[in-house]
């Protein structure tokens, strides 16, 4: 959608921001898939219950694959195009990318897509990596209806952890150039995220993962 929408746009920023935009979403989905491959494959299953229930009153698979919940965070601020991974936005080069020749309530509609990208992300890494709204306390002896509102509050607290962590690095980390970012995707993320694989592979084949 922010690809059409700069490329439409009949401005030269608008285009050469939406070509930018395109170039870092191919490279930042393939190791954001690669990532949270690996959750699927300690579990043995695509189900996101399934890897919860994995999880619940166990050990959370960030322990199992750290590597791939630090791949999955770079990648997702790579996604929804925040610092240092703002370059089709930049508005100190480019005046404001894809979006220059929008306003009011288009433009509001366009942030408001990025940030829910962002909740809707960060849930899906606390589902995968962090046991959803699995804590170490047991919240069994409460009344049956306290449960439901105690899990939600504490996957909310989580999913703030995790959006928290995305506003550090944007408020820590320098801006990448766009050939910076795009070998920083291809020369480190999608490498390591393939040797995790493997080693998850050889460790689950091998008899040392359960």
């Amino acid at each position: 959608a922010i690809f059409l929408a700069g490329w439409t746009s009949g401005n030269p920023f608008g285009q050469i921001g939406a070509m930018r935009a395109i170039v870092q979403m191919i490279s930042y989905e393939i190791p954001f898939f690669l990532a949270l491959l690996a959750p699927a494959l300690i579990v043995g299953t695509w189900s996101l219950g399934e890897i919860l229930d994995y999880q619940l009153g166990g050990m959370w698979l960030v322990i199992l694959a750290p590597l791939g919940f630090i791949i999955a965070i770079i990648t997702l601020q790579g996604k929804l195009e925040r610092l240092p991974f703002d370059i089709p936005d930049a508005e100190t080069e480019i005046v404001g990318g894809p979006m220059v020749e929008y306003s009011g309530r288009r433009l509001a509609l366009f942030r408001a897509m990025l940030d829910i990208e962002m909740v809707v992300g960060a849930a899906l890494i606390v589902t995968l990596f962090f046991g959803g709204y699995d804590l170490i306390v047991s919240f069994s002896d409460l009344p049956w209806y306290l449960p439901f509102a105690v899990n939600g509050a504490i996957f909310f607290l989580k999913v703030l952890f995790i959006v928290g962590i995305l506003a550090l690095i944007k408020a820590v980390v320098a801006r990448y150039r766009i050939d910076q970012m795009v070998s920083l995707s291809y020369r480190w993320l999608i490498p390591l995220s393939i040797a995790q694989i493997v080693f998850i592979v050889v460790l689950k084949y091998g008899g040392w993962l359960i």
